[in-house]
């Protein structure tokens, strides 16, 4: 579909580069940006595990409207079917989604995609949950501008944030996003 390692293009707007890249130039990327990121995410996690006794990486992402807000939903919550985090984590996010008067879903359309899948492992006390926000809560009408809804949901992402710590730290916490 053109969406994996290096997207060849976007939704609605069509292709995003002019040519085709050469295999030596793909493994140039993996090796200079793909790996080192995700290894360097890694250390975070082990050494943030190490510090707390766990670790719960959220990896935001943004999807177009699925339908009709109030028929659909509006936020996807992914753990690959509960392998990447425990359900615990799962039922926070909804709480604090629902609380908002936001409609959500788990894994479906979205399940969650390769960080999650590759970080993900609850019983290493590594959780890992995708979150697609829907860009209608956020961005005007034509998508491309901050819209009226942007303040709220900052203000859910961060009741998020705040619950899922809560949850793994058994207190309320001080956030820090990196």
């Amino acid at each position: 579909s053109g969406l994996g390692l290096v997207p060849r293009r976007v939704a609605g707007h069509g292709d995003i580069w002019t040519r085709r890249f050469r295999d030596a130039e793909m493994v140039a990327r993996i090796e200079r940006d793909h790996r080192p990121y995700h290894q360097a995410l890694a250390e975070r996690l082990a050494a943030t595990r190490a510090r707390y006794g766990m670790a719960v990486l959220l990896d935001l992402h943004s999807m177009p409207p699925l339908g009709a807000p109030g028929l659909v939903p509006r936020l996807v919550i992914g753990d690959r079917h509960g392998t990447t985090a425990a359900t615990r984590f799962v039922r926070r996010i909804e709480v604090e989604a629902r609380g908002a008067g936001i409609a959500v879903t788990r894994n479906a359309p979205y399940a969650g995609g390769y960080i999650v899948e590759r970080h993900g492992d609850p019983r290493r006390g590594i959780h890992a949950v995708q979150l697609e926000l829907d860009r209608s809560l956020y961005l005007d009408a034509a998508l491309e501008a901050q819209g009226p809804g942007f303040a709220a949901t900052v203000l859910l992402v961060r009741r998020i944030l705040a619950a899922l710590a809560t949850e793994a730290l058994g207190q309320p916490a001080t956030l820090a996003a990196e």
